[in-house]
């Protein structure tokens, strides 16, 4: 998608007026096409629940080709972001929901299978799973 967070939504946020990492890096993220977001791009704008709508698609692209896809902090940053989302995203976007399922079950067998451990991904997966596995 060539288009922003900014033109999707309609809201211009203009230049940041607080120069702390997060506010600046969410006013600059909001002006990138999203065809052009990254692992880290993602997992930050996702995080702080910025235009996740429109992020998910691509996010979720990447996640169903690997679950436990990162860039900089841990495997599955992009995967514990969206797990962090609130309930609310969920019932808004049901679609979603079961590809995060879906999602999050790869992850855990994957790191089974690797016989790796990272706590982080698994308690999220394990207890969004518990709430939301139909």
């Amino acid at each position: 998608m060539a288009k922003t967070i900014e033109q999707l939504e309609n809201d211009f946020w203009g230049d940041p007026t607080y120069p702390s990492h997060v506010v600046v890096t969410s006013h600059g993220l909001r002006k990138k096409p999203i065809d052009e977001f990254g692992v880290e791009d993602l997992r930050f704008m996702i995080g702080q629940n910025i235009g996740t709508q429109y992020l998910m698609p691509r996010a979720l692209g990447m996640l169903e080709q690997t679950p436990l896809v990162s860039d900089y902090h841990f495997p599955g940053e992009v995967l514990y972001s969206v797990l962090k989302l609130p309930d609310a995203y969920w019932f808004a976007h049901p679609e979603h929901l079961q590809r995060v399922c879906k999602i999050s079950q790869q992850a855990l067998d994957r790191l089974a299978a690797l016989g790796h451990e990272v706590p982080e991904v698994q308690k999220l997966a394990i207890a969004f799973l518990a709430k939301h596995k139909s």
